[in-house]
């Protein structure tokens, strides 16, 4: 069964159904069994509805035309001014409806921060161009041994950027981010590794990356174990 941090970290593809049918079942069942991760799926729910409802700010009917209206006043110099409005005993003014709504606000942004940061996924792989990692896809190989000259050559180079996973999928970067992996494969040594982590947010199969680090674990292109955690030692290359 899925974990709180697993449904945490999917759940925002869950409520926008995009799944596959044996995650969205293990998702279901931590759901039914775990209180704190349903409330917070349905104050993130609630959060997007509200977020959506173009009518929550729209002004009320007339008020344009009773603002022109007051402005045109203003302007004759008070001449057709409104009457003074009838005195009336001083009546305490209720805080209660504002305190409300205050605390409705806060909780919308509190839901659509949590709810972008969980859409954030860390990858782990090889930097790659587009052109290369379809001959890796068929071949069912690793970029593991693949050289940045290669990366950097103009039909390479033109193709684009995005990593080469460790599942054996390429996920392609967008623009900005394959603008960076251009810049960081410029700076890189021919014998150095290829191998690298990637933060960011994928959508509509693309990945915008807001963290791209080198792993330097291993600095050269000799065969070496995968078996050390991902990511370790991993320093900052570029960043946005």
């Amino acid at each position: 069964m899925m974990n709180c941090t697993e449904f945490r970290l999917q759940s925002s593809a869950f409520l926008d159904g995009e799944l596959a049918p044996g995650e969205r079942a293990r998702a279901e069942e931590h759901l039914a069994a775990c209180a704190p991760c349903a409330a917070s799926l349905a104050s993130l729910r609630a959060t997007v509805a509200l977020a959506a409802d173009e009518t929550l700010l729209a002004p009320r009917e007339g008020a344009s035309q009773r603002l022109h209206a007051a402005i045109e006043r203003a302007l004759a110099g008070g001449a057709s001014a409104p009457p003074p409005l009838p005195s009336r005993p001083a009546r305490r003014l209720s805080w209660q409806p504002w305190l409300a709504a205050a605390a409705l606000v806060l909780i919308a942004l509190g839901g659509l921060q949590w709810w972008q940061q969980s859409r954030v996924r860390t990858w782990q792989g090889w930097l790659i161009d587009a052109h290369c990692a379809v001959k890796y896809e068929a071949a069912h190989k690793l970029p593991a041994q693949h050289p940045r000259w290669c990366t950097l050559q103009p039909p390479c180079e033109s193709s684009g950027y995005g990593i080469f996973t460790l599942a054996g999928a390429f996920e392609r970067f967008d623009s900005a981010g394959s603008s960076e992996a251009d810049q960081m494969l410029r700076a890189r040594g021919d014998e150095q590794s290829l191998r690298i982590t990637v933060r960011g947010r994928q959508e509509g199969g693309v990945i915008h990356p807001l963290r791209l680090a080198f792993d330097t674990s291993g600095q050269t292109l000799s065969v070496r174990s995968d078996s050390a955690a991902p990511g370790a030692g991993a320093v900052l290359v570029s960043s946005r």
